[in-house]
């Protein structure tokens, strides 16, 4: 079982905060699916997300009122996080989520930044946003002072 750490500031970002509940709520599924990379990508499809997002719905004492996910709801979703500039999104192979500060909110370790040229490659369907998450985070790393790894120099 993956462990993943994001740091909670990540919801005071006055991006996410704007954010409806049902945005959030898509924002925090993506970013906790086993699916999603060290590097703050992950490929799935709208079907996918309402699927699992309604997996407990009307088992749920808790929350019977939610209304039920549609596809249509999460598409909805998925364009106006892009627009608010959360994310970047490309509808190649399924729709692969590009979060811009993944990195920012969440800690790792020398192994992993090595690890980053191989999720790209590997991990990301080719196409624009392989170049986005690949600048994104090489700027991130010399932001930081991480030595950027001798595949990407």
């Amino acid at each position: 079982m993956k462990k993943r750490y994001i740091h909670t500031k990540f919801w005071f970002d006055l991006r996410i905060r704007e954010c409806t509940w049902l945005e959030k709520l898509v924002l925090l599924h993506l970013q906790l699916r086993e699916e999603m990379t060290t590097i703050g990508a992950i490929t799935t499809s709208p079907l996918s997300i309402c699927t699992l997002l309604n997996a407990d719905r009307g088992r749920n004492s808790i929350t019977p009122e939610l209304p039920k996910i549609t596809e249509k709801h999460v598409t909805k979703v998925l364009k106006s996080i892009k627009k608010r500039g959360i994310v970047d999104i490309q509808n190649r192979a399924g729709v692969t989520v590009y979060f811009y500060n993944f990195l920012r909110y969440n800690n790792w370790t020398p192994v992993v930044y090595n690890s980053f040229p191989s999720v790209v490659r590997d991990k990301i369907p080719e196409g624009p946003i392989q170049e986005v998450v690949r600048e994104n985070t090489i700027g991130w790393m010399r932001e930081n002072n991480i030595p950027v790894p001798e595949e990407w120099q």
